[in-house]
Parts: C-alpha cells; structure tokens; sequence
C-alpha cells in the first residue's frame, strides 16, 4: 500500500476539522501537493469538456440566438476554466455555483492567461473563431460578471438554489458528481429538473477513478475498491470527498429523476486495465459488478427535461 496517498488522505482529514478548513487545504494544495494553480495542460483538457458539454447541448437543443442562452454550472472548483470557456464560445448569461468559495482571484487570473495562451489549441478543438479573455487581473468578483456575464454565486448549495424554476437552457458540472454522496445527488438533479426549462439539457462529466491515483503512482485508480466503507471512512475527507459510486450507480440515481438519457460516452477499461483490476483484492461491496461495469474509468452523459 503506497503510503503518500495514505499522508495525503490523512493531512487532509485533519484539514477537514479546522472551522477554516478551506482555507488551510487551498494553502495545502498550493505549497505542498503544488495542484494549484490548476497546469495549463489540464485546464485545455477542461476547456476541451467544456467545448464537449456546449457541443452535445447544441445537437439536442434548438436555439436561434446564442446570446439569449442561459448557463448554469454547479461545482465551479477552483480554476473557473468551464464557464471561461463558455463565455468564449459566445455565452453570456452564466450562472456558477459552489457548496464553498474555492476560488480565488489569483487563480481565475493565472486561468485566464493560461487558457489566451492556449487559444490556438483550444480554437482548433472547438472548430470556429473564440472569443479572448481579458488578461487585465480581476480584483473582484463582480468583475467576472461585467466582463463574460458570469454571476458567481459560492456559498451556494446546488440542492436548494433559490433560483427561478424553468430558466436555464442548459445545466453542466465537470469532474464533481464523484465528491458528492448519493442522495445528495439525487436532491441536486431534482434542484436541476426545477430551474431548467422544457426541453432543456444537462450534460456530466464523471470521474470513476480513485483520485489519489493521481498524486501516488504506486497506487491503481481502482485502489479504493478494496475497502469497506467503514474503512474508507477512514481516509475520506470532506475536502476531498470521493463516493465510490459507479458507472451503474449513476445509471440508478439518473433514473430516480425525470430527466431522458439523450447521449452517452462511457470510458470502459482496456484489456490493460481489467488485469490490473483483477489484481485487485475488491471489496464484497462491489463484486455485485460485472469487470467491465466495475472498471469503467469515466462516463459523459447528456439528459434532457
């Protein structure tokens, strides 16, 4: 068992117990795991499934004027990279919402010169002209609503918004169903169906592997499966909140809501990734799971009101 996941998990869970929790695990995640600022290669792979989220919104979506439309994003994080790039593939009306302020000005304004940098790569993704982003620093949040309409709105709890029913045209989140437990789940899509308007979309983006995969390579990304949840319960923190669900999960929870499945793309394991997965001691929890199902590493999904 690699033991920086385990250091990880546990500086984290004690992060978890301070009344300035956020605080200390955004200074934990800039000074010792360096995860922040966000890399300029992974915000042009979120830019990327922001551009996938907007394409898969316009094939099932009609519309005349992009300018009328109304964005809705909930789990916003840390770097704002999605609704940038909505507002560079011409949205105007944007709201953002996160359970807690995570971001920071520091950070939209490192996004921000990150992504102009990367123009070409994300232009060539998207297939027309963009708009650019202002590089001029943002000193306050109201900035980012006068200048690409997006109103942040954190604190804000994405099961009960407070917003008005039947308004947004299309609703997204990017990596952020995976750090939700499930019922809460289930409340933020009923919170979705109600603000969203007839016929409009949702389009997920959810990530299945064990994310401390990513900062311990002697660790598998199905590591996780081996615990009971009491063990797990042991390395979850709620700053770094993973629930385990998988892809047939998410398939139930999307069925207890109203919403139809309109498209989907799921990222079934390699034959690589079923041997390493059948090295996995996996938990009695999750043998109920065919290999393929228990192995899926990522899904998108679009439904539609």
């Amino acid at each position: 068992m690699g033991l920086k996941w385990i250091a990880k998990a546990f500086i984290q869970k004690g992060i978890s117990y301070f009344p300035n929790s956020e605080q200390l695990n955004y200074i934990f995640q800039t000074k010792v795991t360096r995860k922040l600022p966000t890399s300029r290669i992974l915000l042009v792979e979120k830019a990327q499934i922001a551009i996938n989220h907007f394409n898969s919104f316009k094939r099932h979506y009609n519309y005349t004027d992009v300018s009328t439309l109304k964005f809705f994003e909930f789990g916003a994080g840390w770097n704002m990279c999605v609704p940038l790039t909505y507002y560079m593939l011409g949205i105007d009306h944007q709201t953002i919402c996160d359970i807690e302020a995570h971001t920071r000005y520091n950070l939209i304004n490192d996004s921000t010169n990150k992504i102009e940098d990367s123009l070409e790569e994300i232009q060539a993704a998207a297939g027309f002209p963009l708009r650019h982003l202002d590089r001029q620093p943002i000193t306050q949040f109201s900035e980012m609503l006068t200048r690409y309409g997006i109103d942040y709105k954190a604190p804000l709890d994405a099961r009960k918004t407070g917003l008005p029913e039947n308004y947004f045209d299309f609703i997204s989140n990017t990596l952020t169903l995976q750090s939700i437990p499930k019922n809460d789940i289930i409340s933020i899509l009923k919170e979705c169906y109600r603000i969203l308007k007839p016929g409009g979309i949702i389009s997920c983006f959810v990530d299945l592997n064990d994310n401390y995969c990513y900062i311990d390579k002697s660790i598998s990304r199905y590591n996780f499966l081996k615990f009971t949840d009491k063990e797990w319960q042991k390395y979850n923190s709620p700053v770094h909140y993973q629930n385990r669900l998988r892809y047939p999960d998410y398939m139930d929870v999307f069925a207890e809501t109203r919403f139809n499945v309109v498209e989907q793309k799921i990222n079934r394991p390699s034959a690589k990734l079923l041997e390493t997965l059948s090295k996995v001691k996996v938990n009695e929890k999750f043998k109920k799971y065919s290999p393929e199902d228990l192995g899926v590493t990522s899904f998108w999904i679009a439904l539609s009101k």
